[in-house]
């Protein structure tokens, strides 16, 4: 391409007019013109009579179809799609500025800006939480943008297509990403290692009108309108273009499968990130066996190669379940009850708890779309299974129930509570205590946190008790491996914790269990008093020389 005379070519058809800026796009700088095609120039003018306009110019060897825009309105079309970006829509893929080169380069940047932040507040509507822990390619951005654009306007997929097909992606990448880099720095919360982008911890995403079906559809009525006037030509002329375009669409044999499917870029932390609404044919293939859904529960099993997966889907509000939970908790214990929250917690609670060393299932893969988790499957029995054991004989069943206390503990010194520490939630093998339901557990608990965990395995685990009089041994149990914390002590023993389990265990006995836990505590406290007066005593000797 000879520069030089493509200018000279573009100052000839415009006839005295002076543009700030002129770049080249389109076929001839993608590299999939035909010989006929001809140059598209995108040429910007500070107070053009008129918004836009085509001007097409036939030279001797070259032909131009210059597309004249007031640089205003240029501006305007970058920052907030009043134009329904049909003029810097051409500079999301690679264009050449042949002259004043600053002022493109920013008109590039500024809309390139626009359009990671809209597509970032897309992806926080669509992941919530899950979003900080995305890893988005620099190039998702593109390919988004792309996809909604030739979804307003069809034809334009065939441009697309051809820019970006296998033999030219990467080169025309090389042009179009570097703007998306500049724009990126631009933006506080989100943070880039090398092409990839995350939004940084801690942060929220800007608040961006949020784009809805009403929203695109107005641009794309922008768009044809001003299709339209910028060449002065009628309906029928514009609607001739756009079908011609259609048919070069058909002639396309292979689509770039980021343009179809953008969201295939996207991964997550520390899993395999499902993108469609079958999550499960998804992960293990057409030829999928699980086993048939618990719908209390919301699990099920499946294989992939011989390996057993635990699929657990996170079932909505209206279940009777979580309505239930949501009616009774929210005066006592507040239980999380979105389906996209409870995953959440799920994830990012395994995570930090495999950093910590806890045994939890490794999490395998998740879907957003459709609230799903599919974990390892540990083989083994619940505590429960031992608690029922102790409660029938006394002599089995003992050393869990210890271990159950010294595990809540540990997690509670961490800052970690279950938030439904149901002994059905702990799985017992010989390796030990695998912590298997996490939708309720937090980080940075607080003293009422730990408090309703050692209540609710407590009074559960003994709404199978077969006599009022285990309960003493039970707690002494218990607490011989959970250990002294008053505070979360006196927590335990209120009475708003004990009052969920009138549904499953009768108020006399209930009454009962509160009373004894009450006593076993306060005997604890006494002892715990008379230790530490002693070692004050012994301090205060000791300082006097005794």
């Amino acid at each position: 391409m000879d520069i030089d005379s493509v200018l000279s070519e573009i100052n000839r058809s415009l006839e005295g007019i002076f543009p700030e800026a002129i770049a080249l796009y389109g076929s001839q700088v993608a590299g999939y013109s035909k010989p006929d095609s001809d140059y598209d120039v995108l040429a910007l003018v500070k107070g053009l009579n008129g918004k836009l306009r085509y001007v097409y110019h036939k030279g001797k060897s070259i032909e131009l179809s210059v597309l004249l825009v007031d640089l205003n309105e240029a501006a305007k079309d970058a920052d907030s799609a009043s134009m329904g970006e049909f003029v810097v829509g051409r500079l999301l893929n690679p264009f050449i500025p042949i002259y004043g080169e600053s002022i493109i380069k920013d008109l590039e940047e500024r809309y390139k800006e626009r359009v990671i932040r809209e597509e970032s507040a897309e992806l926080y509507s669509q992941y919530g939480n899950f979003s900080y822990h995305l890893k988005i390619p620099l190039q998702y951005f593109l390919f988004s943008k792309l996809k909604k654009r030739y979804k307003i306007y069809p034809p334009a997929l065939y441009s697309y297509a051809m820019t970006y097909s296998a033999e030219r992606a990467e080169k025309n990448l090389s042009m179009s990403l570097p703007g998306f880099r500049k724009a990126l720095s631009r933006i506080g919360y989100l943070q880039a290692d090398g092409d990839v982008v995350r939004v940084k911890s801690g942060t929220r995403l800007a608040a961006v009108p949020f784009r809805d079906d009403f929203e695109l559809f107005e641009r794309a009525i922008k768009q044809y309108i001003f299709h339209g006037i910028s060449g002065k030509v009628g309906p029928d002329v514009v609607v001739s273009e756009a079908i011609s375009k259609l048919k070069r669409r058909r002639t396309v044999r292979e689509v770039n499968v980021y343009l179809k499917r953008p969201e295939l870029l996207l991964s997550i932390d520390g899993a395999r990130l499902l993108y469609s609404g079958a999550p499960e044919r998804e992960y293990f293939g057409s030829d999928v066996r699980a086993g048939r859904l618990d719908e209390f529960k919301g699990l099920k099993v499946g294989t992939i190669n011989g390996k057993k997966c635990v699929i657990k889907r996170f079932t909505g509000t209206k279940h009777l379940k979580w309505y239930f939970l949501g009616m009774i908790g929210r005066p006592i214990k507040p239980f999380d009850i979105s389906p996209i929250q409870r995953m959440y917690n799920e994830y990012i609670i395994t995570m930090r708890l495999e950093q910590m060393k806890f045994s939890v299932p490794k999490i395998e893969a998740i879907s957003v779309k459709k609230p799903t988790i599919i974990k390892e499957y540990i083989e083994g029995e619940t505590a429960l299974h031992s608690i029922k054991m102790f409660f029938k004989s006394e002599s089995e069943g003992k050393m869990i129930i210890t271990s159950v206390g010294a595990l809540l503990r540990q997690l509670h010194d961490k800052g970690v509570v279950l938030g439904d520490s149901k002994p059905e939630n702990i799985l017992v093998n010989e390796n030990g205590l695998h912590l298997i339901d996490l939708e309720q557990s937090k980080l940075n608990a607080t003293v009422q946190d730990k408090g309703w965990d050692i209540a609710e395995f407590l009074y559960y685990s003994l709404s199978f008790a077969k006599n009022r009089e285990i309960a003493s041994k039970f707690y002494e149990l218990f607490f011989s491996g959970y250990g002294i914390d008053l505070d979360v002590f006196r927590e335990a023993t209120s009475q708003r914790y004990s009052m969920p389990f009138l549904l499953i265990i009768r108020a006399d006995a209930l009454g009962y269990y509160r009373e004894t836990l009450q006593k076993f505590l306060n005997a604890n406290y006494q002892q715990e008093g008379a230790k530490l007066k002693n070692e004050l005593d012994e301090g205060s000797l000791h300082e006097a020389g005794i």
